[in-house]
């Protein structure tokens, strides 16, 4: 009777683990990143409204950038500049990248459509083989082709102003800008981004800044509708002030100093 009670009790507790093992390999698996979705050509599908955190510096980390002594002034004297964006102005690439507003991304056999809510920009990249046009207007957001490396869609730009910052740091860059930027969707839920900045007017060396991650905005999000004209106060009575939207000044070195506290 007792060696039956103990293989009762052995039998419950073999059960036991048994479930416990399979609800934690089914919460495993529920907790696992659902995989990127393909489109018809078998490629990942980059379509979806995704959010992207702001990042004021986009070389924070990497810091001091490869200035050219023409690089390293301008750098130094956007504490005597305005913003572009303040005058709303369009921010360039990557600089529409890292400013906190959604972007939808509408893949299309041939082409990648970029829509942004920052100043409803867009941008349209042809990803059929094509070059650069040999004759192009300069433009603020520059002029874009891309193709695929694997899953990774490249976007290779160039034609730029040379009008806008590459963030709200102050980094800046002349109208030699040339912009290849990376996009890889790593899970259903997740868009990796990393772009390389190769301007030989103003930097020694091209430079990449460090990469980040664009979630999956919620399905109940959606583009909205984003004047800068209207209601831009400072613009109207006046009051913009020179230097980056950061606060950090200049100490005439490669490396900003931080904003000064206020008291």
């Amino acid at each position: 009777m007792r060696r039956h009670r103990l293989d009762i009790s052995l039998a419950a507790a073999v059960c036991a683990v048994a479930l416990t093992a399979l609800t934690l390999h089914a919460q495993d698996e529920q907790d696992a990143p659902r995989p990127a979705p393909r489109a018809a050509d078998g490629r990942p599908d980059l379509s979806g409204l995704w959010h992207k955190p702001l990042r004021t510096n986009l070389a924070r980390g990497i810091e001091p950038l490869p200035f050219t002594p023409e690089g390293l002034r301008a750098f130094n004297d956007v504490v005597n500049q305005i913003d572009p964006t303040a005058f709303c102005l369009f921010p360039g690439v990557p600089r529409v990248h890292i400013e906190p507003h959604p972007m939808q991304i509408v893949q299309l056999p041939g082409k990648v459509i970029f829509l942004y809510e920052f100043m409803h920009n867009f941008r349209v990249v042809p990803t059929d083989g094509r070059e650069h046009d040999e004759d192009y207007d300069p433009a603020f957001m520059g002029h874009a082709v891309g193709r695929w490396e694997g899953d990774t869609l490249v976007v290779d730009s160039i034609g730029y102003t040379g009008r806008t910052w590459l963030d709200a740091h102050g980094n800046v860059h002349s109208d030699a800008l040339h912009v290849i930027e990376r996009f890889r969707r790593t899970s259903h839920d997740e868009l990796a981004y990393e772009v390389t900045i190769d301007d030989p007017t103003f930097y020694t060396k091209p430079w990449t800044a460090p990469e980040l991650t664009f979630p999956l905005a919620p399905p109940e999000w959606r583009l909205l509708e984003y004047a800068c004209t209207e209601n831009n106060k400072d613009l109207e009575d006046g009051l913009l002030q020179p230097g980056p939207l950061d606060g950090s000044t200049r100490d005439g070195t490669a490396v900003a100093p931080p904003a000064q506290r206020r008291r």
